[in-house]
């Protein structure tokens, strides 16, 4: 990445985020993805903020951070007994996202006794421009379309960028490094 401020930032990366209460962070190489595509960054935050608290703060530390990038938050809610019990909770933290994508509870150690499923929250999110429930083995391949459509200007006011905040204590963590994996496997080398 170029510190230059009129040079385009390249950047494809995982950062340690220092406010995390269990860090999980990959540091991985900007080339494959960036440079065919031009001035454009994606940045991965993977964060393991499952509470409403948790997330509403993360959130607001990402838009200070995101320097006109698009914000978008990813979450996969830990446990259906936590999930109910939050869900309203929830449905306010993620005012500082501009695209909202909730995909599987991961279960833990439950099973689902309280018929809750991830469309609850869906249908209570307010504010972000675009939220949406996606199914977990769908979520990759869903993300490097929608990543791929907007760093390549497809959707102009996410042009300059996206910061991708990955939420939860689950599989979540698998989500960054399997999606730069997969754009780059599209990306013309």
């Amino acid at each position: 990445s170029s510190t230059d401020a009129a040079a385009p930032d390249r950047s494809v990366a995982m950062p340690a985020h220092a406010g995390s209460p269990l860090p999980r962070s990959q540091a991985l190489p900007a080339t494959a993805v960036a440079d065919p595509m031009g001035g454009w960054s994606l940045e991965i935050i993977d964060d393991y903020a499952h509470h409403p608290t948790e997330i509403r703060l993360t959130l607001a530390a990402a838009r200070a951070r995101a320097h006109g990038r698009a914000v978008w938050a990813v979450l996969q809610p830990h446990t259906y007994s936590r999930f109910a019990a939050l869900l309203d909770g929830f449905a306010t933290a993620f005012a500082d996202a501009d695209r909202v994508y909730v995909t599987d509870i991961y279960a833990a150690r439950e099973t689902d006794d309280l018929g809750r499923h991830p469309m609850d929250l869906v249908a209570r999110l307010a504010g972000p421009a675009a939220v949406g429930y996606v199914p977990w083995p769908e979520l990759v391949d869903r993300l490097a379309v929608d990543v791929r459509d907007a760093l390549g200007g497809r959707v102009p006011a996410q042009a300059g960028g996206v910061l991708l905040l990955t939420l939860g204590a689950g599989t979540i963590t698998t989500v960054g490094p399997r999606l730069l994996a997969a754009l780059r496997e599209e990306t013309p080398r």
